[in-house]
């Protein structure tokens, strides 16, 4: 019994640990360290339904563009800068700065500040992508 139950609490910590956060900041830096890895079918998991259809034509490009001119994947740090989250609590904006991008290059491994668009959709919040 006793072996059941340190079992049960370690599956429940497992669980717990890799559940997604349904946070403005935790949402946005989730989808920008996917995006500058390259992991376009991880950030599509974070896209709002207006955006599936942009992110899977990013995809399908990448996909063909590296097949012509294959890049090193890199493992982008991302950190959180700032967000606001408007009144109605539906949308939010969230900056980040995103250091060691498979896709933007900056000389001496600077890092970039990104805003990333949020919205609420059946009480989860999701990136809005327009591909740029």
């Amino acid at each position: 019994m006793k072996l059941f139950k340190s079992l049960f609490v370690l599956f429940a910590l497992i669980l717990w640990g890799c559940s997604s956060n349904n946070t403005p900041e935790g949402v946005a830096a989730d989808f920008a360290k996917a995006v500058h890895q390259c992991d376009f079918k991880k950030a599509l998991k974070y896209c709002s339904k207006n955006s599936k259809g942009t992110m899977e034509k990013q995809m399908a490009m990448f996909e063909e563009m590296q097949k012509a001119y294959p890049i090193e994947i890199t493992r982008p740090e991302v950190s959180v800068v700032s967000c606001e989250i408007a009144e109605d609590n539906m949308s939010a904006s969230v900056s980040v700065s995103v250091k060691n991008s498979s896709i933007i290059q900056k000389r001496d491994n600077e890092a970039i500040e990104i805003t990333i668009n949020l919205v609420k959709e059946d009480g989860k919040w999701m990136a809005e992508f327009d591909g740029r």
